[in-house]
């Protein structure tokens, strides 16, 4: 009989390629100018606009009506549910030639977003690490002769990406950008959560407020 490989409790991150358009994205793009910016503590070549929290002004309400149907789809398949979503914060960045994002999550929130408002150098995409393990000591084989796959890999870099993609994934994921090496990178980052999460009755409410 032959043997079978089961890849067990996956990890989901959507991407959806060209959520805005060429237009929106010139609107987004004049719209930000006009914002304040304060360099990143770790890397001065990127740089980001106050986070702006619910209800989010006009301007980012309207950039991000496009996302909206990509979260509901995206929330069932963390879910299982179809839920109502809130945008609950978002904010811009600017990434320079040089610059890179230390690894990070974002807590307080269920999914996360990018949506890219220019094309993305390929040493500028996101970049995903596997979650440490939850024991004591760990132990790898990393080296010349081992081969990477879904199993082995600790990172995932985000295939080529371009102005108007949107990715999607879970907050608690770890991700960064190692270095960019090309062109100015301008990306429009978001925290989403859902209206509620009910566990066999054990229910909680999030107000976005």
């Amino acid at each position: 009989m032959t043997s079978t490989t089961h890849a067990l409790f996956p990890t989901p991150v959507m991407i959806a390629p060209e959520i805005l358009d060429n237009a929106q994205i010139a609107q987004i793009k004049t719209d930000i100018s006009e914002m304040d910016f304060a360099s990143n503590a770790k890397s001065s070549a990127l740089a980001h606009s106050s986070l702006d929290m619910g209800p989010l002004n006009p301007m980012l309400q309207k950039a991000l009506i496009p996302v909206q149907d990509k979260l509901v789809a995206f929330g069932r398949e963390l879910f299982g549910e179809e839920l109502n979503w809130t945008i609950k914060e978002a904010w811009v960045n600017i990434l320079e030639t040089g610059g890179h994002q230390a690894m990070h999550l974002h807590a307080n929130s269920f999914i996360s977003g990018v949506v890219y408002l220019t094309d993305s150098h390929p040493s500028a995409n996101l970049i995903f690490q596997k979650p440490e393990s939850h024991t004591s000591f760990v132990f790898s084989n990393f080296n010349a002769r081992s081969e990477l796959n879904p199993f082995t890999a600790a990172r995932w870099q985000v295939p080529d990406i371009k102005a108007g993609d949107l990715i999607l994934f879970p907050s608690y994921m770890m991700h960064g950008v190692a270095g960019n090496e090309g062109e100015q990178r301008i990306s429009l980052a978001f925290n989403a959560i859902p209206d509620k999460l009910d566990s066999w009755g054990y229910s909680v409410r999030f107000n976005p407020d």
